[in-house]
Formats: structure tokens, C-alpha cells, sequence
């Protein structure tokens, strides 16, 4: 094997392990958080998601934020968020 395909190799190896690391500790994180919070409490940071994905790919990559397809997913996001997370209007009977 030539030595920069094992270098390649290599570093594939240490990237895909620091992968695994950043994904267990942050599904560590969640759980913990699951165990200590209200399910309410913490669901809101799922819909977070996609607004920091777009706002990351436009510092990090250069990618164009102001584009009217980013805006309206955006908004939909927005509303999404308000829709699942607003209080309810219908009261609750007891079963």
C-alpha cells in the first residue's frame, strides 16, 4: 500500500471515530436530558434543527442565505414551531 493512501486511510479511520464520539455523547446528552426534563421542554430543540443546519451551510460553506426559498422554509419552520408548541383553545376532559 503506497504511504499516501495509508495516510488517506488513516485519517478516514480517525474521522468516521470522531464521528462516533460527537454522535454518542450527544445522544448521552439527550437522554440525560430526557430523564431529567419534560418531553415538552425538550422537543422544541428538533424543530431547531433545520434553522441552524441553514444558518451553518451559509457561514461555513458560503452557501447564499437570503434566497426566497430559504426565507419561506424558514417560515414554514416558524409556524410549524407555533403551531405544535402554542396552547391549546380546546379544554380537556377527563376520561
Amino acid at each position: 500500500m503506497p504511504e499516501e493512501a495509508r495516510l488517506i486511510y488513516l485519517l478516514g479511520v480517525l474521522v468516521l471515530l470522531y464521528l462516533a464520539f460527537i454522535c454518542g455523547a450527544g445522544y448521552l446528552l439527550w437522554a440525560l436530558l430526557m430523564k431529567n426534563n419534560p418531553v415538552s421542554r425538550i422537543a422544541i430543540f428538533g424543530f431547531v434543527n433545520p434553522v441552524v443546519n441553514v444558518l451553518l451551510s451559509a457561514v461555513l460553506n458560503g452557501e447564499p442565505l437570503f434566497r426566497w426559498q430559504y426565507l419561506a422554509a424558514l417560515v414554514f419552520v416558524c409556524v410549524g414551531i407555533w403551531l405544535v408548541t402554542r396552547p391549546s383553545t380546546v379544554p380537556r376532559h377527563a376520561t
